[in-house]
């Protein structure tokens, strides 16, 4: 190998570039600062801050923290790293009233790293926006007294212009230089060895290599390999889809030909199909990028053609059908330059890839109801096992999938998978016996419980399983919620108490469920408890 000169020097100047930004962002992020409220209530309750930074005030923009009775607090909520453009406190999420006696922001911004005040606001200036009366005491300080009855009293703390956590900052200082230094330093190795001359594996160049039956295959992108299976899942007549592939090669855009078939024939396939709530998860907590991406049971391409503006993707699809659709619709939307095309099950095919994030959408559940060679759930268990030795050092697994203990079937619903009630619920056992009574067949998809998945994960061999409440469910979902703290704590619960009830439906056809009223009220039960997490209709679930 022999050392390319001119990539060294554009490495190297790159690289510097690129290392005084890193050393300068990250003295940014060293001065975290906190909006600190001192204050005393009467009650127990919550208290919470939101913050606008240009997507109004939104749950997942926000922070709470527990007040207690008659003890002086300070409520520390620490601000994100990015231009605040309004502030919003909700004192308590119940009846009473809160003193409070400062309002400041506070960071480390003094070469001793000590806590200084970079803004105090006027207590008098504060806004009662909803549910709440504002007195200022003799003393200065501030009674905040709610509702009778409340149910999202407001503050508003005023802000003549956006707070920016930049101005906050000392910026240019020996410590920034010498960081600098030292990270030119470290990537002097890295850039002699991107400059040497030579080839590169598999990954870099953009094959997928792979083993079908003990024959290997080389795909390159925009590329297909078909398998042929002899048994595949279908949501519609392969003559649907042949008949919009047709009309999407004709030129009519892909969404729009969905629409015009299923929209009023099939409503809920057409969302199914087309709605952006498919991909809110990934958007709102994967964002993935640069990323090599395996996409199990790609279905119509909800995922995979989204993800191919950004990334390299393998959209593994069983029905053929459905693959030439996924293909058809990459095509015009410009992105099947980067996408390779496999229509087999998973099960038969041996990645010699490694992948970033492996999407298995939906698809746990059916892995093994088209295989025959063993138990539905032991197929289950080889299938997470095989994920687990196709995924990078750092890779990740999204799962999306129903809970069987979700209170709507707990209280009735039809299973999504089966269509029938009282099934899905039960353990493996009984439900196998219960199904095979109503249709003399054998079960063969198997959802389980939140401490089920969590087990499943592990056995396969992932040491971190981290949990995502997906309502009304994670095939259109609304509101997505983390479970934190070894599966004790969720948001989910408050939303529950104090925020709009989110209707459940049958999630075999989106039809809603006639027994809102039960269904909420056992919700809040369950969310009093601090447990309806448990209880949720479908999880996401992220594993490495």
């Amino acid at each position: 190998m022999q050392l390319n000169k001119f990539k060294f020097w554009i490495l190297s100047i790159i690289g510097l570039s690129i290392g005084l930004v890193i050393t300068y962002y990250s003295k940014i992020q060293s001065t975290p600062y906190h909006l600190v409220i001192n204050c005393v209530a009467n009650n127990i309750a919550n208290s919470q801050l939101f913050f606008n930074i240009g997507e109004g005030y939104i749950e997942r923009h926000s922070n709470v923290k527990i007040v207690e009775q008659n003890q002086t607090r300070e409520l520390n909520f620490k601000l994100p790293l990015k231009k605040i453009y309004g502030l919003r406190f909700d004192p308590m999420s119940s009846d009473g009233s809160m003193e409070i006696r400062n309002i400041t922001i506070q960071g480390k911004g003094n070469a001793n790293n000590e806590n200084i005040i970079f803004h105090k606001f006027d207590l008098k200036n504060l806004l009662a926006v909803q549910e709440v009366d504002l007195v200022i005491k003799q003393s200065g300080n501030l009674l905040a007294t709610t509702h009778q009855g409340c149910n999202d009293p407001i503050i508003e703390l005023p802000l003549t212009e956006p707070l920016d956590h930049w101005q906050f900052t000392e910026l240019l200082d020996m410590e920034w230089f010498s960081k600098t230094a030292f990270f030119a330093f470290l990537i002097t190795p890295i850039t002699v060895a991107l400059s040497l001359s030579g080839t590169r594996g598999n990954e870099i160049n953009g094959k997928i290599v792979f083993k079908v039956k003990k024959q290997m295959h080389t795909l390159g992108v925009g590329e297909t390999f078909r398998a042929k299976p002899e048994n595949c899942y279908q949501d519609t007549s392969e003559e649907n889809i042949r008949s919009l592939i047709e009309e999407i090669k004709s030129g009519t855009y892909w969404k729009h030909a969905v629409k015009e078939k299923f929209k009023e024939a099939n409503p809920w396939l057409y969302e199914i199909v087309c709605s952006p709530k498919r991909t809110k998860f990934i958007d709102d907590f994967i964002k993935p990028k640069n990323l090599q991406i395996l996409d199990i049971g790609a279905g119509w391409g909800q995922f995979s053609l989204p993800l191919a503006r950004q990334n390299q993707v393998c959209s593994l699809e069983p029905t053929p059908e459905r693959l030439d659709f996924i293909k058809a619709a990459a095509v015009q939307d410009k992105v099947s330059k980067n996408i390779s095309f496999i229509g087999t099950y998973y099960q038969e095919i041996k990645f010699e890839n490694k992948f970033d994030l492996i999407l298995s959408i939906g698809v746990l559940e059916w892995a093994g109801a088209f295989q025959n060679y063993k138990p539905p759930e032991v197929i289950q268990k080889e299938y997470l096992s095989k994920i687990k030795t196709e995924l990078k050092e750092h890779g990740k697994l999204v799962i999306g999938i129903e809970n069987r203990l979700g209170l709507k079937y707990l209280m009735g619903a039809n299973d999504d998978h089966t269509g029938l009630p009282n099934i899905s619920c039960l353990e493996t056992k009984l439900a196998r016996k219960k199904y095979n009574e109503a249709v003399q067949e054998e079960l063969k998809c198997f959802t389980y419980s939140l401490s089920e998945y969590d087990n499943l994960l592990r056995e396969a061999g992932f040491k971190t399983v981290n949990f995502h409440v997906a309502i009304p469910d994670y095939k259109l979902p609304s509101e997505i919620f983390p479970i934190r703290n070894n599966g004790k704590e969720c948001y989910f619960n408050e939303f529950l108490v104090h925020k709009k009830w989110v209707t459940e439906h049958d999630g075999s056809n989106g039809a809603e469920l006639r027994n809102q009223d039960l269904l909420k009220s056992h919700y809040n039960s369950l969310a009093d408890m601090n447990i309806a997490h448990y209880f949720a209709p479908s999880f996401y679930i992220e594993s490495s």
